[in-house]
């Protein structure tokens, strides 16, 4: 595909529905493209070969085949070797950011990326140059009400998950999920201050040894934050 083809499909592949409606909703009503959704790599791999869309923006962690996986055996099929990839992802140091463009990815999204930026970045990254700015749609402040308001129950619930790893090692990778989404999601709604909280205690439960009590109180601070939304 020339790097030059107008976007006017694209595909976007993440297991966060609030994920999934922001970037639906930056793309149909900021950029005007049409957009299709999956939730893992596997149906990725399937849509793009029928659909042929003109970019995918792919999330690094997904459930089943990892975004890198997906990278893969987009590029191994001759129906999707040439369709470009940009990755979506809070995972943005220089290390990481290598290791995508090694495996053939065309560029990286931050998360939590701006809604209003969203088409902009990715036609900067495939045609190098970004496209005209749009006014903020309304529609964008009614979805990031709706997400402010379904905080609590999000934190507290992060709290109860919290609690069960503590218990249970094996319930970590869940949390550890949850907590990469929040931070993501929050910050494109424009909750900065719920996203870094998220962030700061994604790290401490990433860590070797986990210290409960730093995770307790930064929940305690998040849940402070939410509450106050």
């Amino acid at each position: 595909m020339s790097k030059r083809r107008p976007i006017r499909r694209a595909l976007v592949v993440d297991d966060d529905q609030a994920v999934q409606t922001i970037a639906l909703l930056s793309l149909v009503e900021v950029g005007e493209w049409e957009t299709l959704l999956a939730s893992t790599g596997e149906s990725a791999i399937d849509i793009a070969r029928r659909k042929q869309p003109d970019v995918i923006l792919l999330d690094v962690m997904l459930p089943g085949l990892s975004g890198l996986e997906t990278l893969a055996q987009l590029r191994a099929h001759p129906d999707t070797e040439s369709i470009p990839v940009v990755f979506s992802t809070a995972c943005t140091r220089e290390a990481d950011v290598d290791a995508y463009a090694r495996a053939g990815a065309a560029g990286v999204i931050a998360k939590p990326f701006d809604p209003n930026r969203l088409p902009s970045l990715i036609t900067e990254i495939l045609h190098g140059h970004a496209q005209p700015p749009a006014a903020r749609s309304g529609v964008f402040d009614r979805v990031a009400i709706r997400f402010g308001v379904s905080l609590p129950d999000r934190v507290g619930r992060l709290g109860e998950l919290i609690q069960k790893a503590r218990r249970e090692p094996a319930a970590l990778e869940s949390l550890r999920s949850d907590l990469h989404r929040l931070h993501g999601t929050a910050g494109s709604y424009g909750f900065s201050d719920i996203s870094e909280i998220a962030g700061e205690l994604e790290l401490a439960v990433l860590a070797p040894r986990v210290d409960w009590g730093q995770v307790a109180a930064l929940w305690r601070d998040l849940d402070a934050e939410a509450r106050r939304v």
